[in-house]
């Protein structure tokens, strides 16, 4: 995998099938071409502290003689902010390039989930104090078109990528505390 605007490539390793994690269940299902990326950069690539929102990535694998390559772009991070108008509390944020959709979880609404395309959402209000966190936010997930095409469509089996099923998708999450009414 390498990052578009520079073209560095990323540090990923293989895990053997037969790793573990903590309470002894498999990592990683046991067939060839398990691999993980590293967190940070070392002499042999870029790590997962590299990835950077608003950044475009290319993959292009050789395995078991078969190529499969793919493209994503990161979206932008949003960036909300709480308003009032006429009485009722919205939380917007500027469109962030790269987006399809934004997935928001909201800890003041009985519903607590929507997914939108629009940079606002009006906030409900309506859980009861008693049952919110001691922090009330909301999480802003923009997504991109290829992980919104995989999961929005269940006869869809490869988004991303090109010579193998899955996905190579990207999403960033934002959050903002909701001070109570």
């Amino acid at each position: 995998m390498s990052r578009g605007s520079d073209g560095m490539r990323f540090a990923w390793r293989a895990i053997a099938a037969t790793q573990t994690t903590p309470d002894g269940r498999p990592l990683t299902t046991p067939i060839g071409g398990n691999y993980m990326l590293s967190e940070r950069a070392g002499t042999d690539g870029l790590g997962r502290f590299d990835l950077v929102p608003g950044e475009s990535y290319a993959l292009d694998i050789l395995t078991l003689g078969q190529r499969v390559t793919g493209s994503v772009n990161i979206p932008e991070r949003p960036v909300p902010r709480l308003a009032e108008r006429g009485g009722r509390r919205f939380v917007e944020w500027s469109r962030s390039r790269g987006a399809a959709k934004y997935l928001l979880q909201v800890d003041t609404d009985v519903q607590g989930t929507a997914t939108v395309s629009d940079t606002f959402y009006a906030l409900r209000d309506d859980l009861e104090s008693g049952a919110l966190p001691a922090r009330p936010r909301i999480r802003i997930t923009a997504v991109d078109s290829n992980w919104w095409r995989y999961v929005s469509d269940s006869t869809v089996t490869t988004a991303g990528v090109s010579g193998a099923y899955g996905l190579f998708g990207a999403l960033v999450s934002a959050e903002l505390d909701l001070p109570r009414r």
